[in-house]
């Protein structure tokens, strides 16, 4: 009788929440096809946690209640303006007429019912407003949401997936404020920080480099070489006048006064988010000639505040050739194969080639200071490189990064007794690197998802390698708990993440900077091939069991190719040292 009340009151609390957010349902494009991960069956080992049964993945499910048997999002990452679809495929043990329906909520509120596509198919589209009206997107870096799609029937009974998504900002600033994407280098309303506004009264202000800056008796930011070099000129003589835009540049080469005592005012839309007025003169002998100067019409008398102290002009030589470009910092200095960077710098504008260990690399320039790398491929050296930008007016001095080979480079999940002595072993082949920015997460091949994510807290050893294993593993630099690493089919996957954005359940992020997946006499998951290596002929589930020597063995990386279980045997185990390929 208690179980029948409480199951009333589910089901009422369940009508109530749906009742609440119901709405006349968007319209939405039929699904192409809906599959669904069958649970694979576990081994006995691998249902025992710290002597604890293993609920499984239904576990939030009461018993006869609905049972979804996949949940997805149509995008790994979305940014501003953008709209992911979430999927989902649920079932009923007494008929999907005793479904209700669902919701997606987040961090507790909800965010809107899905709407039934066909016999037990729902989605629901969500755009990136709706997230931030839910809970307000404010990031620096790019950051995972969770999302929990809930289902309910009659009897109160519910089950739930969780989804989580990547919100970005990557070539528009890189950070987001109040659901919007910007520039915290540049953004005068949000200057190093959100909400951190740099406006004064009665002052010309502006951001640059995170930093506010008052435009008005202070020294400039930017040089006039650098001024000139976005436009594509070379600087000529630097003049000061006590009335803007009054005379013409002549006489003596005064390209040190910014130094000294004035400022210069910058052009409004460039990156440094400032007023930039400057001439563009050629040069005859000792005499300048204007080919494009500005109005004082054209000056915004609020943006200057007046027109009664110093200003610094920079004047631009048309006639000369541009600088070279200049690579002033770089997001990331420690880059694996297969990820990216960023270059910030000077004078990018028409840039031809971009080099890293003399590799020629694909790249966007977004801007005159800004080039993107979207991956580095592993054709680049490993090790200390050198990355040079080249333009028509010449190359970059070089800057220098850190290059890896990051990759998982042996497993072992199947131990003799109570499985205290499994490893993993990390390789890089560099030594002496910090790899604190990177995460390995395990996957469950039964759940499709997260089981744990471990930081990769540690330096690299002589021989470029960081091992991760139980206590019992004697030459650990990283200790993980007996019993982690299950049998299979499981996976483990690299990225330049948080552990924090892996919490359990996490639905498989796709392109990891490495992965691989691993049974023991088991039946290959699609659900991890697909996710993590595709659908070609690098999709390969490696049996550690394949010699008959299970406890012995480990799984082992035979070659150097990322993302491709070709590359794996199974064979003697050698933690901490060179594999023991067939």
């Amino acid at each position: 009788m208690e179980r029948q009340d409480r199951a009333g009151g589910w089901a009422a609390w369940a009508l109530t929440a749906l009742a609440a957010i119901a709405c006349e349902p968007p319209e939405v494009a039929p699904m192409d096809g809906a599959t669904g991960d069958a649970s694979v069956a576990r081994d006995a080992e691998d249902m025992r946690v710290d002597g604890a049964v293993d609920p499984g993945p239904d576990a939030e499910a009461p018993t006869g209640g609905p049972r979804i048997l996949s949940a997805s999002a149509s995008a790994a990452r979305i940014t501003e303006g953008e709209t992911v679809r979430f999927n989902a495929v649920v079932t009923h043990p007494e008929g999907l007429g005793s479904l209700l329906g669902g919701t997606v909520s987040s961090d507790g509120t909800t965010l809107g019912s899905m709407t039934a596509d066909g016999p037990g198919t729902y989605s629901l589209d969500v755009s990136w407003e709706a997230m931030h009206a839910a809970t307000a997107i404010e990031l620096d870096a790019p950051l995972s949401r969770a999302f929990e799609l809930t289902f309910f029937d009659a009897e109160g009974r519910m089950a739930s997936e969780r989804v989580s998504v990547e919100l970005h900002c990557d070539g528009a600033g890189g950070s987001a404020c109040g659901g919007a994407c910007t520039d915290l280098q540049a953004d005068a309303a949000n200057c190093g920080a959100c909400g951190n506004d740099c406006a004064i009264a009665d002052r010309v202000t502006g951001c640059s480099r995170g930093s506010c800056v008052t435009l008005q008796g202070t020294r400039s930011v930017e040089s006039c070489a650098d001024t000139c070099g976005r436009a594509g000129y070379a600087c000529g003589n630097l003049c000061a006048f006590t009335t803007l835009c009054s005379g013409i540049c002549s006489g003596e080469d005064r390209s040190d006064y910014l130094d000294q005592e004035n400022f210069e005012v910058l052009r409004p839309g460039d990156e440094a988010g400032f007023f930039s007025y400057y001439a563009l003169l050629s040069r005859s002998g000792n005499n300048w000639q204007t080919r494009d100067t500005m109005s004082c019409d054209t000056v915004p008398a609020a943006a200057l505040g007046g027109l009664n102290h110093d200003v610094s002009v920079c004047c631009c030589e048309v006639d000369a050739a541009a600088p070279a470009p200049r690579i002033l910092s770089v997001d990331e200095d420690v880059v694996p194969h297969g990820t990216g960077l960023a270059l910030t710098g000077a004078v990018f504008g028409g840039a031809t080639d971009v080099t890293i260990g003399g590799v020629s690399v694909s790249f966007t320039a977004s801007s005159a200071s800004r080039i993107v790398v979207a991956q580095v491929p592993d054709t680049v050296p490993v090790g200390a490189q050198s990355v040079v930008v080249t333009t028509p007016a010449g190359a970059s001095a070089p800057f220098a990064i850190t290059v890896l080979h990051l990759v998982i480079a042996e497993v072992d999940a199947d131990t003799d007794g109570r499985d205290d002595q499994e490893f993993v072993e990390i390789d890089t082949g560099v030594p002496g690197v910090d790899l604190r920015d990177f995460v390995l997460v395990l996957y469950n091949g039964a759940t499709g998802s997260s089981d744990e994510a471990w930081r990769l807290d540690a330096t690299t050893d002589a021989a470029g390698r960081v091992l991760l294993g139980n206590a019992r593993v004697a030459s650990a630099d990283l200790t993980i708990r007996d019993a982690a690493i299950q049998n299979g089919p499981d996976a483990l996957a690299l990225y330049r993440a948080r552990p924090s954005e892996f919490p359990v359940g996490t639905a498989i992020r796709a392109d990891p900077i490495d992965a691989v997946i691993w049974d023991t006499d088991d039946p290959d998951s699609v659900t991890l091939l697909s996710a993590l290596l595709g659908a070609g002929p690098e999709a390969v589930q490696i049996n550690e069991n394949a010699n008959g020597t299970r406890l012995t063995d480990s799984v082992t990386r035979c070659g150097a190719a990322r993302n491709d279980g070709r590359a794996w045997r199974a064979a003697a185990m050698t933690p901490d040292a060179t594999n023991a390929c067939p």
